[in-house]
């Protein structure tokens, strides 16, 4: 199978495709398949042979879905892929934004050598801005990185949620989750539980939305402060597999933040390919 790429495809990835199977390259013709990141394709013309269109990220809006459709192409992405790295930056960014450390590094710039020691002695305290401890934290997102993020957050022991939630994001592996709310467009993922699998039945039995807001009535609620771990709603993305104990905020945050060094280094590699 040939497989064009349309920008530079981590190697991480590509190497996934065994090479007696499959030529990969950026100057094929014919290719039965189209690797993109952010090219648009939207003027591209695709040959008979094309088959599918993978991206390699969340979104599709360079890839001319209708035309696609119209031809017989597959078009899918990989959304999540990038959501770990992002989520580590997330944090990096309440951070600097939180402490003013980019605005004390562009003020320490204007300094004379001379007199560096006393100026920053006397002008510190102007970039010391707020502590995060004892701050409440809100995820606005509604995609993978949000999720993940909040999933993390709800072991802190700060997290004001029954403790029986805590325990049930400790105990889950990431195959114990489902998305529920496909069909009325309002995916949400919950942990399998009587509720979640009754919910599921009714979708693929096509009740209506009445029927299944009726299931789901309150079911946050009993999670969060009854700790009905059986009928109620409990949220949490896949990354709980790899939630293990309830800790302090600061030691989740210190611990979503410390590949922060190499996660940078990585982006600036593959922005660096990418031109």
């Amino acid at each position: 199978m040939k497989v064009r790429l349309m920008n530079k495809i981590s190697q991480e990835g590509l190497k996934r495709l065994p090479a007696d199977r499959y030529e990969v390259g950026e100057d094929l013709d014919h290719a039965d398949a189209i690797m993109v990141r952010s090219a648009s394709l939207h003027d591209a013309e695709f040959e008979p042979e094309l088959k599918c269109i993978a991206r390699a990220g969340a979104g599709v809006n360079n890839i001319p879905l209708d035309r696609c459709s119209e031809q017989g192409i597959v078009v899918f992405n990989t959304p999540g892929g990038n959501s770990n790295a992002v989520k580590e930056l997330t944090i990096a960014g309440l951070l600097l934004a939180s402490r003013k450390i980019v605005k004390g590094i562009e003020w320490v710039k204007t300094l004379d050598p001379e007199g560096i020691a006393k100026a920053v002695e006397k002008g510190k305290s102007q970039f010391a801005g707020p502590e995060i401890a004892g701050k409440k934290l809100g995820v606005i997102g509604l995609g993978a990185i949000g999720v993940q993020v909040g999933t993390c957050l709800l072991v802190s022991e700060e997290c004001p949620i029954h403790e029986n939630y805590k325990n049930a994001v400790i105990k889950a592996k990431d195959t114990d989750t489902v998305v529920t709310g496909r069909s009325l467009n309002s995916p949400v993922r919950i942990l399998k539980n009587p509720m979640s699998r009754q919910y599921i039945k009714l979708e693929a039995e096509a009740a209506s939305r009445d029927e299944l807001e009726k299931l789901t009535l309150g079911g946050l609620r009993r999670a969060v402060f009854e700790g009905d771990m059986k009928t109620g709603s409990v949220m949490m993305g896949q990354i709980a597999g790899l939630c293990k104990e309830i800790r302090p905020l600061k030691d989740i945050l210190d611990s979503l933040v410390s590949d922060i060094p190499s996660v940078l280094a990585h982006a600036e590699q593959a922005l660096e390919e990418s031109r």
